[in-house]
């Protein structure tokens, strides 16, 4: 799951639908790009994948040169549990979605 609030500077939907589009058109085919949420404090984009390490370096690779990637939260759960991995920013330690 990648996610910004919703101040950040990727803090509006049209900005979220583009970042989006570029993962769908990007990312091979051992992951999809689920859907995307907009809450009052966050916004969230979903990945399904069964690598989420492997889906992250991937997801790095396309954005860390976009304008967005310096305000992104990355993390991962099991689709039947509720604690999730933090993969970035290395230094964050919590992470839940709203």
């Amino acid at each position: 799951m990648l996610q910004w609030s919703s101040a950040s500077v990727a803090g509006n939907y049209d900005k979220l639908v583009e970042v989006e589009d570029l993962l769908i058109a990007k990312l091979q085919d051992q992951t999809k790009v689920d859907g995307h949420d907009v809450g009052s404090d966050e916004m969230n984009i979903f990945i399904l994948t069964n690598g989420p390490r492997a889906c992250f370096e991937n997801v790095r690779a396309i954005l860390e040169s976009h304008n967005v990637w310096a305000s992104v939260r990355v993390a991962y759960r099991e689709i039947s549990g509720n604690r999730y991995v933090i993969l970035w920013p290395k230094n964050l330690t919590d992470f839940e979605v709203n």
